[in-house]
C-alpha cells in the first residue's frame, strides 16, 4: 500500500522484492497515469483526504510530501498546507483495527 506515492518508486521497490501492491494514494493526475500503468491491479485513490479506512495490509509506505519542510521550498514547516497531510496518514492507522509493520 502507498500513500503519497509519485509515481510508485517505493512500491516499485516492494514489486521487485515480491510484494503486491494493493492500493495507491495520489493526488498529481501525471503521477497518477503512471501508477495506473505500472500497477494496474491496485486500487487507485486520488486524495488521502477522503480515504476512510486501509485495506489489510502487512507494510504501509508514504512519501510525504515535503515542500513546506524543504529548504528548497516555502520552509512552513509540519504545519504547512502540504506537509500536515501526514497527520492523515495518523489518522487512517488509527482507524485500522490491524496496524501496518
Amino acid at each position: 500500500m502507498g500513500l503519497f506515492a509519485g509515481i510508485g518508486g517505493i512500491e516499485e521497490g516492494f514489486r521487485r522484492a515480491g510484494i503486491k501492491t494493493r492500493l495507491l494514494c495520489e493526488i498529481d493526475h501525471d503521477a497518477r497515469k503512471v501508477l495506473a500503468k505500472r500497477f494496474p491491479d491496485a486500487k487507485l485513490r486520488r486524495d488521502i483526504r477522503t480515504l476512510r479506512s486501509l485495506p489489510r495490509s502487512d507494510i504501509l509506505g508514504a512519501g510525504f510530501p515535503c515542500q513546506d519542510l524543504s529548504q528548497a521550498g516555502k520552509a512552513r514547516g509540519i504545519s504547512g498546507s502540504n506537509s500536515r497531510l501526514v497527520l492523515e496518514v495518523f489518522r487512517l492507522i488509527r482507524s485500522t483495527s490491524r496496524k501496518p509493520d
